[in-house]
C-alpha cells in the first residue's frame, strides 16, 4: 500500500505536466482543439489515479491505526478529504476567474500542488503487502463479482457499502441542484458565487467529522450514523423550505456539513474494520465502484428531473 500511495502520488506529477502542455497548445500556441483533448485526458487520467490511490489510502488507515483510534483518525481523513474535495471545486472557478487570460498559471499551481503531495508521500511508513503471494487475475472483474459476493454476504459490510454510496449519490445530486439554483437566481448568481455557496458545507465536514471521530470513543459508534441521518433530514427540509433565503439556506448547508461527519465516520470505520485483512484494499475498491455507480446515477435523475 505504501508504495501504491507514492507510486501514484508521483504520477500527479507526470499528469500536471502534461496538463501544462494541453493548456499551453490550447491559450499561447493557437491549437485550441488538441489542447482541449489533451486536458480532457488529464481528468480521465486523474480519476484512474484516484480509482488505485483512494483504496490504498482506505485500505492503509486500519494497518497504521490502532483499533481504538481507528474512528477518530477516520473523523481526521473523512474531514480533510472532504474539505479538499469541496475547496478543489470552488478554488476551480476562482482559478479560472483570476487566471482568465492566462490559463497556464492554473497548471503551474496543480503542479506545485502535485510536488507537495509527492514529497508528503515519502513520509508514510513502509507497510508490508498483506497478501503477496496474491496473482494478477486473469479476468479484470472476476475480483470485483467476487468481492461483492464477500461484502454482500455480511450484513454489516453491505449496510456500510451501500449506506456511503446512497452519500456520494446525495453529494453528487446536491451539488448539481446548487449549481442549477444559482444559474436561476434573477439576478444570475456568478460561478464564483455559487461556488462559494458550495463551499460552505465544507465548515460543517471540519467540525462534524472529527467531532465524530472524537464522540466514538475508541470504538466504532454506529448509534452516530441515524443521528447524522435525521439531522441532514431536517437541514434538508430547512434548505428546501427557505431557499429563496440565502443566508437560511447557507446556514443549513452548513449543517448538512456537520452531520454527514456522524453519518459516514462511523460507517467507513465499519467497512475498514469489517473487512478481511488481506483483501482490505480490494473491498474498498470495490465500495468505491458502487459509489461511482451511485454518482453517475444521481446524475441521470437530476437530468430526468430538470
Amino acid at each position: 500500500k505504501t508504495l501504491t500511495l507514492q507510486f501514484w502520488k508521483a504520477s500527479e506529477v507526470v499528469i500536471s505536466i502534461i496538463l501544462l502542455l494541453g493548456l499551453y497548445l490550447g491559450s499561447n500556441a493557437g491549437m485550441p482543439l488538441a489542447g482541449g483533448w489533451i486536458v480532457m485526458s488529464c481528468v480521465f487520467l486523474m480519476g484512474t489515479h484516484a480509482a488505485f490511490f483512494a483504496p490504498a489510502k482506505y485500505g492503509a488507515m486500519p494497518e497504521i491505526l490502532r483499533p481504538h483510534i481507528l474512528s477518530r483518525g477516520n473523523g481526521i481523513l473523512e474531514s480533510t478529504t472532504f474539505l479538499a474535495s469541496i475547496f478543489g471545486t470552488v478554488s476551480g472557478g476562482l482559478l479560472f476567474h483570476v487566471f482568465r487570460e492566462n490559463t497556464m498559471m492554473i497548471g503551474v499551481i496543480l503542479l506545485v500542488l502535485s510536488l507537495i503531495g509527492t514529497a508528503a508521500s515519502f513520509l508514510i511508513a513502509w507497510l508490508p503487502a498483506a497478501a503477496p503471494d496474491r496473482e494478477f487475475p486473469p479476468y479484470l472483474f472476476k475480483p470485483l463479482i467476487d468481492n461483492l459476493k464477500v461484502m454482500f454476504r455480511s450484513r454489516p459490510l453491505a449496510l456500510a457499502m451501500l449506506g456511503i454510496a446512497f452519500f456520494i449519490f446525495m453529494v453528487a445530486y446536491m451539488r448539481a441542484s446548487m449549481y442549477m439554483h444559482g444559474e436561476t437566481r434573477n439576478p444570475r448568481w456568478s460561478e464564483e458565487h455559487t461556488s462559494l455557496i458550495v463551499a460552505t458545507v465544507a465548515l460543517g465536514v471540519g467540525l462534524g467529522s472529527p467531532l465524530a471521530g472524537y464522540l466514538s470513543g475508541g470504538k466504532i459508534e454506529l448509534g452516530l450514523v441515524p443521528l447524522g441521518c435525521l439531522g441532514m433530514i431536517l437541514a434538508l427540509t430547512v434548505s428546501a423550505v427557505a431557499i429563496d433565503h440565502t443566508v437560511v439556506l447557507v446556514a443549513a448547508l452548513i449543517v448538512i456539513g456537520f452531520f454527514s461527519g456522524f453519518y459516514m465516520v462511523p460507517l467507513y470505520t465499519l467497512l475498514q474494520h469489517r473487512a478481511p485483512k488481506k483483501s482490505k484494499g480490494e473491498l474498498v475498491a470495490t465500495s468505491n465502484f458502487i459509489n461511482v455507480t451511485g454518482a453517475i446515477a444521481a446524475s441521470i435523475l437530476f437530468k430526468v428531473l430538470v
